[in-house]
C-alpha cells in the first residue's frame, strides 16, 4: 500500500480532505470545523506545499477549474497558471519560502487555467496554514467571470454615451458628486483651451463660475447664466443647463453650456 507523506497527512487532518480521510487519527473539534468549512466553502480553496505541489483542493476549486474529485492533488500550482504569470509566481513562492511571512495577500484579479485549456477569470487571495512545524500555502479563488462581463458592459456603455455627448454641438462637462471633473466633451476642451485629458482632476469651479462670479458648485445646481474660464484667463458668458444622473457614488452631474454673444 502506498504511504502518504507526513505533510499530506498533516494537512488532511486539518482540512478533512476528500471525505475526511485519516478518520482513525485523533482530531480536535476545531479540526473538524475547519474540515467542514473547507468542504462547503463557496470559494475555491487550494492548498500546496511551499514548492507548489498541491496537497488539497475543495469541491468549489475542482468545479471552477474543471477537475474531478482528487484530480488536482499532486499537480503543481504552476499547472494552473497561464504562462505569462509563471515567472512572477515562481519569484513570489521564493519570497514566501525565505520570508516566513504568513499575512494574507490580495485580492488580485487575474486568470487561472481551466482543465480544458481556456482561462477563467478569478479573484485570488493567498495565505498560509502552519501545521505541525510545516508551512502550506492556501489560495482562495473566487469566480470573477460576472465581474469581468460587467466591466466590459460598462466600458461599452461609456463609449456609447461619450460618443453621443461628443456629437452634441455645445460643450458638455461631467463631474462626480464631489464636483471633481470626470469627463469633458471635445467641444468643451476646445472652447476653454484644455488638452484631451487635462480637465480630469480639476474641480468644476476651476472652469465654471456662477452668475455671482463665485466658483460654480454642481452640488447646488442652477439653471441660468454663468461664465466659462479659459486657460488663458478669458471669460466666456454662457447659459448653464444642469442635470443629475442617478447612479453609484452619488451619481454624475452633467452640465451643458450655451455660449452667449
Amino acid at each position: 500500500m502506498a504511504t502518504k507523506s507526513k505533510e499530506v497527512g498533516n494537512i488532511d487532518r486539518t482540512l478533512g480532505v476528500y471525505s475526511w480521510r485519516e478518520t482513525t487519527m485523533e482530531t480536535s473539534p476545531q479540526d473538524n470545523w475547519a474540515a467542514a468549512a473547507f468542504q462547503v466553502a463557496r470559494d475555491g480553496l487550494i492548498v500546496s506545499d511551499l514548492f507548489g505541489k498541491i496537497v488539497a483542493a475543495n469541491p468549489a476549486a475542482e468545479l471552477l477549474l474543471g477537475y474531478g474529485p482528487q484530480e488536482l492533488v499532486g499537480l503543481r500550482l504552476m499547472d494552473l497558471i497561464p504562462p505569462r504569470y509563471r515567472t512572477a509566481h515562481a519569484a513570489g513562492m521564493d519570497r514566501v519560502r525565505s520570508s516566513g511571512n504568513q499575512h494574507l495577500r490580495g485580492p488580485v484579479a487575474l486568470e487561472a487555467l481551466h482543465k480544458q485549456g481556456h482561462e477563467v477569470h478569478v479573484e485570488l487571495v493567498l495565505g498560509e496554514i502552519p501545521r505541525d512545524g510545516n508551512r502550506f500555502a492556501v489560495a482562495s479563488l473566487r469566480d470573477a467571470t460576472h465581474l469581468r462581463r460587467a466591466e466590459r458592459a460598462l466600458d461599452i456603455a461609456e463609449t456609447e454615451w461619450t460618443t453621443i455627448l461628443n456629437a452634441l454641438p455645445f460643450p458638455v462637462l461631467v463631474s462626480n458628486a464631489d464636483a471633481e471633473v470626470k469627463w469633458a466633451s471635445i467641444a468643451f476642451t476646445a472652447l476653454v483651451g484644455l488638452g484631451k485629458r487635462q480637465a480630469e482632476g480639476l474641480v468644476v469651479g476651476d472652469l465654471v463660475l456662477a452668475a455671482d462670479g463665485n466658483p460654480y458648485d454642481p452640488r447646488r445646481p442652477i439653471r441660468g447664466n454663468g461664465t466659462l474660464r479659459t486657460m488663458t484667463g478669458r471669460r466666456i458668458p454662457a447659459v448653464i443647463m444642469h442635470v443629475l444622473v442617478a447612479g453609484p457614488e452619488g451619481g454624475r452631474h452633467v452640465m451643458t453650456f450655451q455660449p452667449v454673444g
